[in-house]
């Protein structure tokens, strides 16, 4: 891909020394190794297109992040991952914890997770401005929601202490190679986010709560 020229078009003469040009140089430094990963695995679950379509990159049951208006709303279109013992297989997993018991206020954040992959999914992996594709420079999955209690906040919080502790630990041996292990906590609850974090903390930093124990 020259310097030029995008896989969304062609930047004008006039325009070689903008923001948009320097993006466009850092896109051309992007290897495509995951696009062609995921169209590979859509044809190999979704069929190859039929033989009219000129596109041998399409298949045909819509895998993978196109088209946007279509297939199954994980975040991003990540690969859904049901086996969460898999999770440490990936630079980053996501998953929601659809619970709004103890709101003060304003009820209904049980439906942020679900709301937040339905609107992810209208948009691509790669920011033009940055000239980054999260698809193509690491590798992102899906755990989907953890099994809260509605109507007992402490057993729900134990599930999602369980959740997170599972994912942070799964990617540890990563953590300590090349600083991979993301957990993405998809919530629209502040104090579950500052949970996960607060848990995320303890367990990479186990000699000062040693240390406050002792």
């Amino acid at each position: 891909m020259s310097e030029n020229t995008s896989r969304y078009g062609k930047l004008r003469d006039d325009l070689k020394n903008s923001h948009a040009a320097e993006a466009l140089r850092k896109e051309a430094l992007l290897p495509e190794d995951g696009w062609r990963r995921e169209t590979d695995r859509a044809k190999e679950l979704g069929l190859e297109a039929a033989p009219s379509i000129g596109d041998r990159t399409i298949s045909t049951f819509s895998r993978g992040e196109l088209p946007h208006f279509a297939g199954i709303n994980t975040f991003l279109k990540a690969p859904y991952v049901e086996d969460v013992h898999k999770a440490g297989n990936y630079d980053a997993a996501v998953f929601g914890i659809p619970l709004d018991t103890g709101t003060t206020y304003r009820s209904g954040t049980r439906f942020g997770p679900q709301g937040l992959r339905r609107i992810s999914a209208l948009y691509g992996s790669y920011y033009f401005e940055m000239g980054v594709d999260l698809r193509e420079q690491m590798t992102l999955c899906d755990l989907g929601d953890v099994f809260v209690i509605p109507a007992n906040i402490e057993k729900a919080f134990d599930q999602i202490s369980r959740a997170a502790s599972h994912v942070f630990r799964s990617g540890m041996p990563k953590q300590c190679l090349d600083g991979a292990a993301i957990a993405l906590v998809i919530s629209m609850t502040v104090r579950l986010v500052l949970g996960a974090i607060c848990l995320a903390w303890m367990i990479f930093n186990p000699a000062p709560r040693a240390a406050q124990r002792a």
